[in-house]
């Protein structure tokens, strides 16, 4: 998640030509998955929100559904989240999904 920041920093501040923007902004749509998922282990649900606001592409199966969790009241999102942990699917990677 810490590299996500800072590749957005990156966008935001310093000025980058067109092809270094763009190969930052590659690295960022491919770190974007892992931010999702530490996020909702987490129970960062906000920062899980902006990292979906800032997908630029179709996400995964389950960060579509961690994404949809983090839009529900607190302590349902929080039931739910857990309820995947505990089922071992909360990562994007996991092979079960």
């Amino acid at each position: 998640m810490d590299l996500v920041a800072c590749l957005e920093f990156a966008l935001a501040r310093h000025r980058l030509g067109a092809t270094e923007a763009r190969s930052v902004e590659v690295e960022l749509q491919r770190r974007l998955p892992a931010a999702i998922d530490g996020a909702f282990l987490r129970r960062a649900y906000g920062d899980l929100r902006h990292y979906a606001s800032l997908a630029q592409g179709r996400l995964g199966l389950k960060a579509q559904v961690k994404c949809t969790i983090a839009r529900l009241p607190r302590p349902m999102a929080n039931l739910c989240a857990s309820a995947l942990v505990r089922r071992g699917e909360a990562r994007e990677g996991h092979p079960g999904g």
